[in-house]
């Protein structure tokens, strides 16, 4: 007999963080487990735990709420157990939805241990006022409570102590105190190479390659590498470094020794979404740990990156549009080329820089060599589709009269096939009347079938050669009538004639036409209709 899961609900906000060991998961585990071992040590159920740890009691979108809540509602679970109805939530009407409405309808058991509360003690499924009462106590509590964290938080700000989740790259959070931040011995020297290249060439990107090709692992990578279930915020690839995460890090005062709070703010208590605080208002406290590099560097780090680029004589630039902007792809990554609007306008792979990537385009190709290709290949398209339907439509003459041939074959294929389905029929007269015996019947059918399955193949044949000449049309092809003799290619042209224009390396360039399915169908007529006008001049005969 399948028997339903207790299930035992912890949760812990961010809030509760702030000393408070009556709270904390171990001290909610410890008494539950004695609740359940004393009332409920003889039911032979199993006990599985959700927890959620950090998140606020005004938001039910909590992942472990929300994987008990599925489970509830596959019939795995028939009891629920919370240290008190606090944990359960802190939103009055939601909460009371669920004890009154939700479990009961579900057939869920619920207990609040601290509440001496057990939803068996109230069978008709009314809730004790007392119950009631504390749901909107709780629900009061929370925005009193959120008040006096927010208060606490403040003063832990004020004193420079590291509230993050995650230590930075470079740094790891204290064992014996999680807002003291000590330095990782491992990830700092790297962070140390990064200021120092970056002050040697002043350029992030190259910062990025050379670490890239040293092997070091960039800060997700390196932080998943020890265990950690860090996930970047930033939609970066993570084989790779790249000049943004360069950029991150020498533009970060933490690693002067610095901690900065305070720079973003809940916009109201339970919610999931936050504001940036206007610069003024940051938290900044100065020799909370050990810098992993000098005030000295650091100035000079930021004076390099923005630094203004030494005075040249102005570049000449070109037009900012073109008829192949954004046409223009990587044949290796298919991302859309980077297009320099130069005098003399360049197309190139960013992601070959940013990634190393070697099925990359390498080097740059000149725009005016595209619009060369690009216009010859055209043309040459224009003509080819002129000439194959120029041919085509003056063949269909001759076509008719195929047509008109391959219609009376066709009569006959299906007069021949009715004569062998009649001669069989009267070969089975035959048979049964003593004039054939069997041997002779099943010789003469054999025989009779394989003429009349050879006469079905062929008039399969002709109706699929009609099917293919109705299918076929040349309304779409209109567009190439005036483009056999163009100089240069419009935007206009591009869009409705090209899909893609792939380039690779050493100067391989593909282009992907729109029509491309309708270029193969054409030149598939062309070819039936010229195998039908031979077929018919040689003579050939289907019966």
């Amino acid at each position: 007999m399948h028997r339903l899961k207790i299930a035992v609900y912890f949760r812990l906000s961010k809030e509760d963080e702030i000393p408070d060991e009556s709270n904390s998961i171990s001290n909610q585990r410890r008494l539950i487990t004695a609740y359940i071992s004393k009332y409920l040590g003889d039911v032979e159920q199993q006990v599985v735990e959700y927890i959620d740890d950090g998140f606020s009691g005004k938001n039910f979108q909590r992942p472990g709420f929300q994987q008990l809540i599925k489970a509830v509602r596959e019939g795995k679970i028939g009891t629920i157990l919370v240290k008190d109805i606090s944990r359960l939530g802190r939103d009055y009407i939601e909460v009371g939805n669920y004890i009154e409405s939700v479990f009961p309808f579900m057939g869920i058991r619920f207990i609040s241990v601290n509440d001496d509360f057990d939803s068996n003690n109230y069978p008709e499924g009314g809730v004790e006022i007392n119950t009631a009462f504390m749901n909107i106590l709780n629900d009061y509590y929370s925005e009193d409570y959120s008040v006096r964290i927010k208060k606490t938080l403040a003063s832990l700000q004020r004193s420079g102590a590291f509230l993050a989740s995650f230590a930075p790259y470079g740094y790891e959070k204290d064992k014996s105190n999680k807002h003291y931040l000590r330095v990782d011995v491992e990830a700092g020297e790297n962070v140390k190479y990064i200021f120092k290249t970056f002050l040697e060439c002043g350029n992030k990107a190259e910062v990025a390659r050379q670490l890239s090709e040293k092997g070091i692992l960039t800060p997700e990578q390196y932080k998943k590498s020890k265990g950690s279930s860090y996930n970047s915020r930033y939609k970066e690839t993570t084989k790779f470094w790249t000049s943004a995460q360069v950029g991150r890090i020498i533009r970060n005062r933490v690693y002067l020794g610095t901690v900065t709070t305070h720079t973003r703010e809940v916009v109201c208590t339970g919610s999931l979404m936050s504001r940036r605080v206007p610069k003024e208002e940051w938290i900044v406290r100065e020799n909370k740990h050990e810098p992993l590099v000098s005030l000295e560097v650091f100035v000079n780090a930021q004076l390099v990156s923005v630094k203004p680029p030494a005075k040249k004589e102005k570049r000449k630039m070109g037009s900012k549009d073109s008829p192949i902007k954004g046409f223009v792809k990587c044949g290796g990554c298919h991302h859309v080329l980077n297009r320099r609007a130069r005098l003399n306008a360049t197309y190139e792979c960013r992601h070959y820089y940013a990634y190393h990537n070697e099925t990359c385009l390498s080097e740059q190709i000149k725009e005016e060599e595209l619009l060369n290709i690009v216009t010859k290949v055209i043309r040459q398209q224009a003509k080819f589709i002129m000439d194959m339907s120029r041919i085509v439509r003056e063949q269909e003459a001759a076509k008719k009269i195929i047509n008109k041939e391959l219609q009376q074959r066709e009569t006959k294929l299906i007069q021949g096939i009715n004569e062998i389905k009649l001669e069989n029929m009267r070969l089975y007269e035959s048979h049964k009347s003593g004039e054939l015996d069997r041997s002779e019947f099943l010789l003469h059918k054999k025989n009779n079938e394989e003429k009349r399955d050879n006469l079905a193949a062929k008039l399969e044949q002709i109706k699929e050669r009609g099917r293919e000449q109705q299918d076929i049309s040349f309304g779409i092809f209109d567009s190439y009538l005036d483009l056999q003799n163009i100089t240069q290619v419009t935007r206009e042209m591009v869009k409705l004639l090209v899909s893609d224009i792939y380039v690779y390396s050493k100067n391989r360039v593909e282009i992907k036409f729109n029509f491309a399915d309708k270029l193969s169908m054409l030149y598939n007529f062309y070819k039936n209709v010229k195998s039908d006008i031979t077929a018919f001049d040689a003579g050939e005969h289907y019966c």
